[in-house]
C-alpha cells in the first residue's frame, strides 16, 4: 500500500528539508489517530474541512482572476479533434482514477445510519467532484496552457504559484499545499479504513486492535516502494492498468452479477412455492 502521491509532491514541492520518513509518519499516524477514534468523527472531520477547502478554493480562484493571468484563448479549439481522445483518455485513465476508487465507498455503507439518503449523497458528490476538476482543469489550462499544463508535475500548484496582485498577495502556493495536505488525508483515511474493515471481516479481529500494526506496514511500504514522485509514478502505472481494473471492474462485476442470480433464483422458489400452495389446500381433504 503506498502513501498517497500527493505527499510525495508535498514532500518534494514544500518540505524539501524534512526527510520522507518524517512526513510520512505523521500523517500515517494522525491518520491511524482519527481511524482510532471511529468513522463517525471521520465524517465529522471531513464537513469541517470541506468548508476550509471550499474557502481556500474561492480565494485561490478570485486571486487568479484578479491577477489577470487568465486567457481563455488557450481552451481553444474546444474538442479540435473529436470526441474521440476524450472517450480513449476516459478508457485509458479517468475509468480507473479517480472514479474507479470509489469502490472503497462501498465498504463505509455497512456504517450509515440510512442507506437510501447515504446513495444520493454519494451520487451529488461525484458530481460535485466531476464539476469541480472540470472547472480546475480548465482554469489551468486557461493560465498556462496545454503544453505546460500536460508537462507538468503537478500543475494547480505551478498555475497558483504564478498569481499575485500587486506584489502584496503572493507565493499563494501555500493555499494548494494545504488543500493537498487535507485531500491526501482523507484517501488515506478512506483506504485505511476500508483495508481494516475487510481484515476484520475476514479474521474476526476488531479493527481497533489492527490500526497500528497496520500503520506499520503502510509506512514500511510507503518507504520501500517509493522514495520519490517520479518513482511512485514509474512504478504506480504498471499497476494502474494491470491490476487496479481487476480490484475496481472486474471483481465488483462479478459481485453484481453473482447477486442478481441470487435475486432471480429466490423470485424463482418464491413463485414456485406460491403457485403449490394453493393447490395443496385445494386438495380434497382424506
Amino acid at each position: 500500500m503506498f502513501v498517497d502521491g500527493g505527499l510525495l509532491v508535498m514532500a518534494s514541492a514544500a518540505l524539501k528539508e524534512t526527510p520522507l520518513l518524517i512526513v510520512n509518519l505523521i500523517m500515517v499516524m494522525t491518520v491511524a489517530y482519527v481511524l482510532g477514534k471511529g468513522i463517525e468523527v471521520l465524517a465529522r472531520t471531513a464537513l469541517i474541512f470541506l468548508a476550509v477547502v471550499l474557502i481556500i478554493g474561492g480565494f485561490s480562484l478570485l486571486v487568479i482572476l484578479f491577477a489577470g493571468i487568465v486567457d481563455l484563448q488557450r481552451l481553444l479549439p474546444v474538442m479540435g479533434e473529436g470526441t474521440g481522445p476524450i472517450l480513449k483518455s476516459v478508457v485509458e485513465k479517468n475509468i480507473h482514477f479517480p472514479f474507479a476508487e470509489l469502490i472503497v465507498a462501498t465498504v463505509l455503507m455497512p456504517a450509515l445510519n440510512q442507506k437510501k439518503t447515504g446513495i444520493k449523497a454519494g451520487y451529488l458528490a461525484i458530481l460535485f467532484c466531476g464539476v469541480m476538476l472540470a472547472q480546475t482543469s480548465a482554469i489551468t489550462i486557461s493560465v498556462l496552457g496545454t503544453n505546460i499544463t500536460e508537462r507538468s508535475v503537478f500543475p494547480l500548484l505551478t498555475m497558483v504559484g504564478k498569481a499575485n496582485i500587486s506584489e502584496f498577495i503572493e507565493r499563494t502556493e501555500i493555499l494548494v499545499v494545504m488543500v493537498l495536505i487535507i485531500g491526501v488525508f482523507f484517501k488515506i483515511s478512506l483506504y485505511y479504513y476500508a483495508a481494516l474493515m475487510c481484515t476484520s471481516e475476514l479474521f474476526k479481529i476488531p479493527y481497533k486492535k489492527l490500526i497500528y500494526p497496520y500503520a506499520v506496514i503502510i509506512l514500511g511500504n510507503s518507504m520501500v516502494l517509493s522514495r520519490s514522485y517520479s518513482e511512485h509514478l514509474m512504478k504506480g502505472s504498471k499497476y494502474l492498468y494491470t491490476v487496479l481494473p481487476v480490484f475496481t471492474i472486474v471483481i465488483p462485476a462479478v459481485l453484481v452479477i453473482l447477486v442478481m442470480i441470487r435475486i432471480l433464483v429466490r423470485r424463482m422458489k418464491s413463485k414456485s412455492k406460491s403457485r403449490s400452495e394453493p393447490n395443496s389446500n385445494s386438495s380434497p381433504a382424506s
